[in-house]
């Protein structure tokens, strides 16, 4: 079991969860990481007069949260579909009534890529300017590669499906996922849900991707605290800058209940996250309940006072890419 937790705080997204890998209720480890940064990277054409293959785009720098709940095995192959795609981006283009236009596209789809046409084309030395490159990459876009990498790894694990017990390892799996805007610098956040679908060849899991509105929260995993979760998040609404501090402490307090009435199925570390562009672990709750405030790097500093910190938000300023983030 996993509980994992995210939404908004102002314009950043927290990310709340614990580190519990169990079977049948059994510890297996902990300490197991469930929320990932996932680095994004497109890559755009290379021209000498004629196109010769692709590069990475050095205008961008972009990074996708991906955080899980269910089958480890599965949802480790769907974090290496969605690695495998993420940073192999590319940009392409098309042409309609107002001209030349540029979007992102897989770099397995090869046949929707006018570039790698039979025909010899020559470029003029304006095709593909960095701004175009830049004011292609769309959350729309990057979305829309995500679905397909999730469908892709969940198509494998369900050719492999040998009863209800291994379905249910296919379809318990839920995501959460945030994705930052490069033009508005705006954060979205995203909850998958998986699905059953009847084909030809058999039933299939298929997700089925939501945003999340601020001010709502989103939850995979344990369920039966959910509407604790959400009540908790929206008292915490009115005092904004205690969001994170106040789900912490809901959440700790949810596993050490759990634990109390011996149900180990989720356990300390809690590993608390922020994502504004990039995704910074801030705090560990260890499994003897001492706040562990870390580093940029993740290096613990210091043990917090859970009873006298007003506000998680005391980060120092670091810099990604040309892009300044106070944490």
């Amino acid at each position: 079991m996993t509980l994992v937790v995210a939404g908004y705080e102002g314009d950043e997204i927290f990310f709340i969860g614990d580190s519990a890998i169990t079977s049948d209720n059994v510890p297996l480890l902990s300490g197991f990481k469930k929320i990932y940064a996932v680095p994004i990277v497109v890559h755009a054409p290379y021209f000498l007069r004629t196109f010769k293959n692709y590069v990475p785009f050095r205008g961008y720098q972009g990074e996708c949260v991906i955080a899980l709940a269910g089958s480890t095995l599965i949802a480790q192959h769907v974090i290496n579909s969605v690695v495998g795609h993420l940073d192999k981006i590319r940009v392409k283009h098309d042409y309609d009534e107002n001209g030349i236009k540029y979007s992102l596209i897989r770099h397995c789809n090869t046949r929707d890529n006018q570039l790698y046409g039979p025909a010899y084309t020559e470029y003029d030395d304006d095709v593909y300017l960095d701004r175009d490159i830049f004011n292609s990459i769309t959350i729309d876009n990057i979305k829309q590669i995500i679905e397909y990498s999730i469908k892709e790894a969940l198509s494998s694990a369900s050719k492999h499906v040998l009863g209800p017990d291994s379905w249910k390892r296919v379809i318990n799996n839920e995501y959460l996922f945030a994705l930052s805007c490069p033009h508005t610098r705006e954060n979205f956040l995203y909850q998958v849900k998986l699905t059953e679908e009847q084909t030809d060849t058999g039933i299939k899991a298929v997700p089925i991707i939501t945003q999340i509105p601020k001010g709502s929260i989103g939850v995979i995993g344990m369920k039966s605290y959910i509407n604790e979760l959400n009540t908790e998040y929206q008292k915490l609404l009115a005092m904004p800058s205690k969001i994170s501090l106040g789900m912490l402490n809901c959440i700790e307090a949810i596993i050490e209940k759990c634990n109390s009435e011996g149900d180990r199925g989720v356990a300390k570390p809690i590993i608390y996250k922020r994502f504004n562009g990039k995704l910074v672990k801030g705090l560990t709750v260890s499994e003897n309940g001492s706040w562990w405030k870390l580093d940029v790097d993740e290096t613990p500093i210091r043990v917090l006072d859970k009873e006298k910190e007003q506000s998680l938000h005391d980060f120092p300023k670091f810099k990604f890419g040309e892009i300044d983030f106070n944490f």
